[in-house]
């Protein structure tokens, strides 16, 4: 007779893996993508590391990466069809985080196998942001799309980026559900889970409550900060045509209708174009109104340079900062431009409102990158003015990079995107103004109080010693892979 199979046998060999990766596929597609549950990013990786305890590496590794690329999905589709990500690039993100994550748990595993529960709660997110820090720098679109954007309804994490930059609240999110799922391993020794509880803990309650001790600082010197989009007109459209100049007056009279305290107007990206032989009938009607009204303005203007025949011109993404005491305009051009089929040339100086040195001048893109905001910070920059544009899906997860890049420099932050989120944030995280360019036809218009930041942390003079650092300690940790095992259930 045929015997049946053994059912308990199936359970147990069937069952945790089918639910840790259901459970940690939930929680990331949750937790993570352009609108996440903060609280669940440090939940989500639990279940799979909790399973690599408890099973072979070839069933907790590929787990872990499926877990990791479904949860993802959230994302796909703008991945799948970004102008700012080409797709290759694309691919290559949601391929390689996957396959990123699930090395991160063959890591953690590997480690907790040894008897090594507290070195493998610290090296596997040490790996995760290690190599996600390389993996940015290597990358023509910088960093995005990383687990420190998921935080912002958790603030007091968020102040660890002043010490650290963003890249300690990457580890920090991983380190957590790290550590409660190696001091739950089976057969450790008491000494060893309450090493691994205490060192878990400490870090998560010295974090937290650096967190909010910085929070409670007092606020800055504050500006009424006005940002002001027209999301349904065109990109760029030139002032010396009927349709730019139908779009420079509209906003201007935008601009003069605003409440009586605004004292700062924040214009998109791309709001205008111009050619510099041109530009006085763009910053003439602004700085009327500018002076008319007291109102500093900023205004991201597409500014093309030299661009006579045979004059060998140039392209530039700009913000120009006119000023309300009637000086001379300040043009920013862009640091760090999209390169991708736009043929724009990249900028070198740094920009400053006229008269106001705290107040620095971006465009979108430059938060994807270390500079200039780093350069701006060391320069005694206290509030960093960013015209935006955007992509409609991932817009208030790239406004919120702006916000922890500016965190990590003591900045708080204006962000005026066309077609996206408008944003603003002072320098602890705490947003002080949203709302979404939702293309109705008319304006939309944010207006907030928003305080100077501290300026300079220490992150601003040490820069990235903690990827680095995390990177040093993933390689330790292979090495520790590799070393003789010692007895798991001996102190």
């Amino acid at each position: 007779m045929e015997s049946k199979p053994d059912r308990p046998t199936w359970t147990k060999r069937v069952l945790p893996p089918l639910t840790a990766l259901a459970a940690s596929t939930a929680l990331l597609y949750l937790g993570t993508g352009f609108q996440p549950i903060s609280i669940l990013t440090w939940i989500a990786p639990f279940p799979v590391l909790w399973l690599a305890t408890r099973t072979r590496t070839a069933v907790a590794v590929p787990v872990a990466g499926l877990a990791w690329l479904l949860g993802s999905s959230n994302a796909w589709s703008y991945y799948l069809d970004s102008y700012d990500v080409p797709l290759p690039i694309a691919i290559s993100i949601l391929l390689g985080c996957a396959t990123l994550f699930a090395l991160t748990a063959w890591l953690f595993r590997a480690l907790v196998v040894r008897g090594r529960i507290l070195p493998a709660a610290l090296a596997a997110p040490a790996l995760w942001t290690g190599a996600s820090f390389l993996i940015g720098k290597a990358s023509p679109v910088g960093v995005i799309g990383q687990l420190m954007t998921t935080q912002t309804d958790l603030p007091a994490a968020l102040q660890l980026a002043s010490v650290t930059g963003g890249w300690g609240v990457e580890y920090l999110v991983l380190f957590v559900p790290a550590g409660i799922a190696a001091l739950l391993a089976p057969d450790l020794a008491r000494p060893m889970r309450i090493r691994a509880a205490a060192v878990t803990t400490a870090i998560l309650v010295l974090t937290v409550g650096f967190g909010l001790a910085r929070m409670s600082t007092g606020p800055g010197p504050a500006r009424t900060v006005a940002l002001v989009v027209h999301a349904d007109s065109a990109w760029a459209p030139d002032v010396a045509t009927t349709e730019g100049e139908q779009t420079l007056a509209a906003y201007a009279a935008r601009i003069a209708a605003l409440p009586a305290d605004v004292d700062l107007a924040v214009l998109p990206e791309g709001a205008l174009g111009s050619h510099d032989t041109t530009l006085a009938e763009l910053t003439g009607p602004l700085s009327k109104v500018a002076t008319e009204h007291d109102i500093d303005i900023v205004v991201g203007v597409i500014l093309f340079e030299n661009d006579g025949p045979d004059a060998g011109g140039a392209k530039y993404n700009t913000a120009i900062a006119i000023p309300a005491d009637g000086r001379a305009p300040a043009i920013y051009r862009m640091h760090n431009a999209n390169t991708n089929g736009s043929e724009l040339t990249t900028g070198t100086e740094l920009t400053h409102l006229p008269g106001a040195g705290t107040l620095a001048l971006g465009v979108c893109r430059d938060v994807n990158f270390p500079d200039p905001a780093g350069a701006y910070a060391e320069g005694g920059a206290r509030m960093w003015l960013l015209p935006a544009r955007d992509e409609i899906g991932n817009s208030r997860q790239h406004a919120i990079a702006g916000t922890i890049r500016a965190m990590e420099n003591g900045m708080s932050m204006a962000w005026s995107a066309k077609l996206g989120v408008l944003f603003l944030t002072d320098a602890y995280g705490r947003i002080l103004g949203e709302a979404l360019a939702d293309r109705s036809g008319g304006f939309v218009t944010v207006v907030a109080e928003l305080p100077e930041g501290p300026g300079a942390t220490f992150y601003t003079r040490t820069g990235d010693w903690f990827p680095w650092a995390c990177a040093a300690l993933a390689a330790a940790a292979f090495a520790l892979v590799f070393a003789p095992r010692r007895d798991r259930s001996g102190a």
